[in-house]
């Protein structure tokens, strides 16, 4: 009987340290990250103007184009005069955006008074974090013989979102352009695009004002019109 007591206890004895080393038993797992930074990248492109003095043919070489000057009120061009032109040219290509550029350039000529010509322009994302519009500067390149002739235009227009959600503004000058793309909010996701419809109107005299400066003949004007954008959620 004593025997029989003796191997039960050391059965549990043996038991019980099993059941200790179990206890302490451990295993584990990790967590691996990677981290990839997005990008914004702001390209632009000319889709073209409705008044272009010259049209790229198929052969890659300039075609002209007759066609009659578009008019802003007063004007009415009844005689379909081709007085007029506006070409619209797609400059530097953008690093890391294929089809879009770094900047166009506009070309206006032999403008008069009333004489209103529309360039429609892609602006895209071409990275990967939603961009908003943040700043908008129109800055005269003052140079030899030139004339600022902001004071005899008007701007206007039509903005069409990635959800083609349109909004128009205008009437208005350099400043007001710059306060209605930025109060447009608009939101380009990456890889898309908003399409800008602008219309440019010479008036015939300084702000409007029918005693006020007529727009001088014969005069020269360049412009920079630089467009920012910045991650949406820090922009207002």
């Amino acid at each position: 009987m004593k025997k029989i007591g003796f191997f039960v206890l050391a059965l549990v004895l043996v038991l019980g340290t099993m059941g200790v080393a179990y206890a302490k038993w451990t295993d584990t797992v990790n967590l691996n990250a990677t981290i990839t930074t997005g990008n914004l990248i702001l390209g632009i492109q000319d889709l073209g103007s409705n008044d272009p003095s010259f049209i790229i043919d198929q052969d890659g070489d300039p075609e002209e184009v007759i066609s009659a000057d578009p008019q802003c009120t007063p004007g009415n061009n009844r005689e379909q005069k081709d007085v007029a032109s506006l070409d619209s040219v797609n400059g530097t290509p953008k690093t890391g955006c294929p089809g879009y550029f770094q900047d166009i350039t506009e070309t206006f000529d032999n403008v008069y008074p009333y004489y209103s010509a529309t360039t429609t322009i892609q602006i895209t994302n071409c990275g990967t974090v939603p961009l908003k519009l943040d700043d908008v500067d129109g800055r005269f390149i003052v140079a030899t013989g030139s004339t600022d002739l902001m004071c005899w235009m008007r701007f206007s227009g039509t903005i069409t979102d990635e959800n083609n959600k349109q909004t128009t503004f205008g009437p208005t000058s350099i400043d007001g352009l710059a306060a209605a793309l930025l109060a447009a909010n608009v939101q380009i996701g990456g890889g898309k695009t908003l399409t800008l419809a602008l219309t440019v109107c010479f008036v015939e005299t300084c702000n409007d004002d029918p005693e006020g400066q007529i727009m001088p003949q014969g005069a020269h004007a360049s412009y920079v019109v630089t467009i920012e954008g910045a991650q949406w959620n820090e922009v207002p």
